[in-house]
């Protein structure tokens, strides 16, 4: 059985290749799916950072109440607003916010000092409450650390 060679170039006899209108489209839809590109990772992005930050946040509250119910002793959550830094009071900073996240507070009034504030746990679990909002261009996360039960909740992490 004697095989014929089939060409996938071959239109039946006519000019192989594209016509200068399909080059010209398919170069437009290229430039409009690498234009729509940047943004899309833009804003993918911005939410990594603010889901990033708002868990760390968090688990670095849930700590200073751990500490303070296993030790016995109080234990304070520490922001300073200007080095954009958190963590535990008489430790290293644990973290720190990345420059496109904003950051608000609302504390009870003696826990603030110039830009610096703490959120102090007690060894009953209770704490002095407060909320701290973290927001930026993909949107916000709010942190409550409920004054009773010392229990930090979030909202608005997806």
């Amino acid at each position: 059985m004697a095989r014929t060679p089939i060409s996938v170039f071959n239109r039946g006899g006519s000019d192989a290749g594209f016509t200068l209108l399909e080059l010209l489209v398919a170069l437009t839809l290229a430039g409009v799916l690498l234009a729509l590109v940047p943004p899309a990772l833009g804003r993918g992005s911005d939410a990594a950072r603010l889901r990033g930050a708002a868990t760390v946040m968090a688990r670095t509250l849930a700590l200073a109440r751990s500490e303070a119910i296993l030790t016995g002793r109080d234990a304070a959550f520490v922001i300073d607003l200007d080095g954009r830094r958190f963590g535990l009071a008489g430790r290293a900073a644990e973290g720190a916010f990345d420059p496109s996240v904003r950051v608000e507070l609302t504390v009870a009034a003696q826990a603030v000092r110039g830009r610096t504030a703490a959120i102090p746990f007690h060894p009953d679990g209770s704490a002095g409450g407060g909320e701290i909002r973290l927001s930026n261009a993909a949107g916000s996360a709010v942190l409550r650390v409920d004054w009773l039960t010392g229990r930090v909740e979030t909202a608005g992490l997806r």
